[in-house]
């Protein structure tokens, strides 16, 4: 099985190429994908590769992903600078690479069986400047045409990261950054979570979103 080289695809999307797990240390190797499926059946292809004789899988998880609330377009953002509009998420084959709970602990296990890890090892440059809130105890509130559970978990909208004040109240950096590894000369879909846990009335905090210097967004959570 170290050996093993194999491709794998599912309902005509290819997911997995030259697949190897020789680098895994004996640890599990979990890959994650979010699919549009025709109805019917769901079939998943395992084929060796040129270089190999076998293919292998210990286990399959099938969940229904309609409430993780994934919309079919958002802005789209080049190495150029230009913002357009993307159509066709949902005709996409989605694999996760990094989810990420924000001023809070690991979570081994959602509602989904999804794993969210902690932030503090991708934050850059600013690390003493910031905290985690203090968790949140109360119920929140879902808008169910925006999120539910099932979007993400209590856990993760309960907890936040922010940047700490110095004696005069206000922040003493102007940022917080955070940098993820990811494959070159592909195009990624960045999904971010808000839910206010802090103000009590509009317009407390307004913060800008920067994704590199090519977009940028202003937030208003308390409306978000």
């Amino acid at each position: 099985l170290y050996d093993a080289l194999f491709n794998v695809s599912a309902s005509g999307f290819s997911l997995l190429t030259n697949f190897s797990i020789r680098n895994s240390n004996g640890s599990p190797v979990i890959k994650e994908f979010f699919l549009t499926i025709p109805q019917g059946e769901f079939k998943i292809h395992f084929i060796p590769s040129q270089d190999s004789s076998l293919a292998f899988v210990n286990a399959i998880e099938v969940f229904l992903a309609n409430e993780t609330r994934i919309i079919d377009y958002a802005p789209h953002v080049s190495s150029a600078r230009n913002v357009s509009n993307y159509t066709g998420l949902l005709s996409q084959a989605l694999h996760t690479i990094h989810r990420i709970n924000f001023g809070g602990s690991q979570i081994d296990y959602d509602e989904l069986w999804r794993k969210w890890v902690a932030d503090d090892s991708y934050l850059i440059l600013h690390s003493d400047s910031a905290k985690n809130s203090t968790p949140y105890s109360q119920t929140l509130n879902y808008n169910s045409e925006l999120a539910t559970k099932y979007t993400a978990p209590d856990r993760v909208y309960q907890t936040a990261k922010q940047l700490k004040t110095g004696a005069n109240g206000n922040a003493s950096l102007l940022n917080l950054t955070w940098s993820f590894p990811v494959s070159k000369n592909s195009r990624h879909f960045v999904r971010v979570h808000f839910c206010d846990i802090i103000t009590k009335t509009l317009n407390d905090i307004l913060f800008n979103l920067y994704i590199y210097s090519n977009f940028d967004q202003l937030i208003d959570p308390y409306n978000r």
